[in-house]
């Protein structure tokens, strides 16, 4: 007998996640000034979008996503 088995996964909406950290990077740099602009408008954010994949595990199918804010240079 065959048994198959299903992960559960968990991800997040795109765009309410960048405007929540955006929302959140706006408030704390309002406090004490850190983020970079590159030369664009105030609180122009870049980011950049990534995934590493890792086998392990049973599945060998183990990939986690990675959202930056290049904005936050210096705390990287």
């Amino acid at each position: 007998m065959m048994t198959i088995r299903f992960m559960v996964r968990t991800y997040r909406n795109l765009e309410e996640m960048l405007l929540e950290l955006g929302d959140m990077y706006v408030s704390l740099d309002k406090k004490t000034p850190f983020l970079l602009d590159f030369g664009e408008p105030f609180w122009h954010f870049r980011v950049a979008l990534g995934a590493d994949g890792a086998p392990f595990g049973k599945d060998d199918e183990a990939t986690a996503s990675l959202l930056t804010f290049l904005n936050v240079g210096g705390r990287i």
